[in-house]
């Protein structure tokens, strides 16, 4: 990835709100499955994929 991409990519997912944030690093740039990010932020795996992992 050339590092123009890389910037626009870290800007857009600093922007994003902090539990979607860590969502995003943990499946996309840490490699997780979606299971097993949803097992590391101690919610469902339905509440992941929603899109917030607040309040469960």
């Amino acid at each position: 990835m050339n590092s123009e991409l890389g910037g626009r990519l870290d800007a857009a997912i600093n922007v994003l709100p902090e539990d979607q944030n860590v969502a995003v690093i943990l499946r996309d740039v840490q490699g997780l499955s979606n299971q097993e990010a949803a097992d590391t932020l101690d919610v469902s795996l339905s509440t992941l994929k929603a899109g917030s992992t607040e309040g469960d």
